[in-house]
């Protein structure tokens, strides 16, 4: 797990100068060391967390034995070791026991087709010295995030977006339509972002960068379609392949643990881990004081209790929301799902603080597995209409799980769109309105390739600002490709959520684990915070003048949907999350300005602007 970043400039050599200021931008993805390569138009930089081989044998950026490729890397390869094998056998030669070494030699000896061999979570700037051709990749999941910027002049990448502000390449500005899609959903498309002129390169892809500046990107996977080849009854085939990632993701020269929330997918990887491993797993978990509905320790300790696991509280307050919120929305530049990211952030600084460097999480069993409550209509439909008594018989559970409350639920999100509500008058006609598809397949997608992109991408900014790796062993490979083929009934049968992942785990779990149906997803005391000891500050923050002033937001809506939080009468808490958030990072984005205009008056940065502008 690192922090990278590179360019590639079509007018000359490469000015490292410039990838070293991008690369002390992401010092605390990689605290243990850096290293850089230059080679004509292109400079790579890399900070190295050590996981893998500590010693400086696997330090990148890191070539190939024979010179010809040289990549700069951020993940973990889960199949190295098959990998160096096969490629040993083909008379390659390693210099390192890590993972990192294998990606050049894949690519010598396979071309750009080795991106289908490489199983794990990765995003990585791979550079061609023969041919002068860069390429850049990201895993099948997004689970590691990879940026870049094009101008006429350059190409430059970065694991994250503000490498790209505070080294002086671009002057920060709002992506206005990615804003407006976080407030009506939740999450932005995978391939934008909050910063006008940043783009991610979306998850199953890889970019092509020739030293005349041809830019190509193409799709090396997607998601695949369901099947009827996976047999009968997958829930075996599921077991063998969670065994499978669980020894995968155990690799590691460094101490290790899992986060456990108590809920079925942090429970089961806890339990898939301690079943591999001849050692007591470290375990770490949030509760809060608020109540018992914010405090889920009798199943976090039926869990811990069952393992042996040595586990570790923290318990966040309101008092750390206050000190600490500005500062984590700076670290996941705006990218929020919801309230949690607060206690997630807490979680890993404990987690760092007790010298756990790896963790593993359950990330990715409800979009996989159909465990929202909104999965059931959309499934309950599908069954109803495929007319036979097993369709009718699931259906009719799947509504009854559902209940009377759940379906007038959907009902209300689909009459008012509440985030569409909140946006101003100007940017409605510029945001095409969001609505949840009631066809089960296409739902499904959407988890997967929205909601949970922006999942990983707080787990990823929270987990890397504490510079802890962590892992989700429920999105490896073979799992997501044998859940994305399964047919839906395997998932909801009998209107009980992610029930094949249940039955195929059923000996892990204890029983108040298993038969678990409240889905919580780390519950936080928000709402009731902001109507009280942080009713000032929210109202502060929802009235800045600074967001006002950018006619986000239907600044009235907003100042009567607060009253009636406040007052009482409904709990708003997680719909006000959306404009507090968005007037935090436009905070952060004026902060920015400035050190990107102090940033830009170097004479590194006016030469590549220059470059640039005038299209050399």
């Amino acid at each position: 797990m690192c922090g990278i970043a590179g360019i590639a400039q079509f007018d000359g050599p490469a000015n490292l100068g410039f990838v070293k200021s991008m690369t002390d931008a992401l010092a605390h993805r990689g605290p243990n060391g850096e290293g850089f390569f230059t080679h004509a138009h292109v400079a790579l930089g890399h900070r190295r967390l050590k996981i893998i081989d500590l010693s400086d044998a696997a330090r990148q950026p890191i070539a190939d034995v024979a010179g010809n490729a040289v990549v700069t890397y951020n993940g973990e390869i889960y199949n190295y070791k098959e990998l160096r094998d096969r490629l040993a056998a083909r008379g390659h030669q390693f210099v390192s026991r890590g993972d990192s070494e294998t990606i050049p030699a894949a690519y010598a000896e396979w071309g750009d087709a080795f991106l289908e061999r490489l199983h794990g979570m990765f995003a990585f700037a791979l550079y061609d010295l023969r041919n002068r051709r860069l390429l850049l990749a990201r895993d099948r999941m997004g689970i590691k995030p990879l940026y870049y910027v094009r101008q006429p002049g350059f190409v430059a990448f970065a694991s994250e977006p503000k490498a790209f502000i505070i080294a002086g390449v671009l002057r920060p500005a709002p992506n206005v339509r990615a804003i407006g899609d976080y407030i009506q959903q939740g999450y932005h498309p995978q391939d934008t972002c909050w910063y006008e002129g940043i783009q991610e390169l979306p998850p199953g892809h890889y970019a092509t960068i020739s030293a005349d500046g041809d830019f190509q990107t193409r799709t090396y996977w997607s998601l695949p379609k369901t099947s009827s080849e996976i047999g009968d009854d997958p829930r075996s085939i599921l077991r063998s392949a969670l065994d499978h990632a669980a020894r995968t993701h155990l690799q590691s020269d460094v101490p290790l643990g899992a986060n456990l929330s108590g809920g079925i997918d942090s429970s089961a990887v806890v339990g898939l881990l301690s079943m591999q491993s001849s050692e007591r797993l470290n375990t770490f978990s949030v509760y809060f004081r608020e109540g018992a509905y914010f405090d889920e320790r009798p199943f976090i300790e039926a869990v811990s209790k069952k393992y042996r696991t040595k586990h570790h509280y923290t318990v966040p307050t309101w008092r750390d929301a206050l000190d600490l919120l500005p500062a984590v929305i700076q670290t996941v530049d705006g990218i929020t799902a919801g309230p949690a990211v607060i206690p997630t952030y807490l979680l890993f600084k404990d987690i760092a603080a007790r010298g756990v460097v790896v963790t593993n999480g359950g990330q990715g069993g409800d979009e996989m597995f159909a465990g929202y409550p909104r999965h059931l209509l959309p499934y309950a439909l599908a069954e109803l209409r495929a007319g036979d008594a097993a369709g009718r018989r699931n259906g009719v559970a799947a509504l009854r799980t559902l209940g009377v409350k759940g379906l007038l639920r959907v009902a209300a999100e689909r009459a008012f769109i509440p985030g569409t509500m909140l946006l101003h008058q100007r940017l409605r006609g510029r945001v095409k309105p969001f609505r949840h598809s009631l066809r089960f397949d296409d739902l499904f997608r959407q988890y997967l390739t929205g909601y949970l992109h922006c999942l990983l991408q707080v787990e990823d900014r929270t987990s890397m600002a504490a510079s802890v790796e962590s892992r989700v062993p429920l999105l490896d490979d073979a799992v997501v490709e044998l859940a994305a083929s399964m047919h839906s009934r395997w998932k909801l049968r009998d209107g009980v959520p992610k029930r094949v992942l249940r039955d195929a785990v059923d000996d892990l779990l204890p029983a108040r684990v298993r038969d678990r149906r409240d889905k919580r997803g780390l519950p936080t005391p928000f709402g009731i915070w902001i109507r009280g000891p942080l009713r000032t500050y929210a109202s502060e923050i929802l009235t800045d003048p600074m967001l006002r002033a950018e006619q986000i937001f239907d600044d009235v809506l907003v100042e009567q949907l607060f009253g009636i939080h406040c007052r009482g009468l409904s709990d708003l808490g997680g719909l006000l999350w959306r404009p507090m958030v968005v007037s935090l990072w436009f905070q952060n984005l004026r902060s920015l300005r400035n050190v990107s205009g102090a940033t830009q008056d170097t004479q590194v940065s006016r030469d590549l602007f220059s470059a640039a502008s005038s299209g050399r």
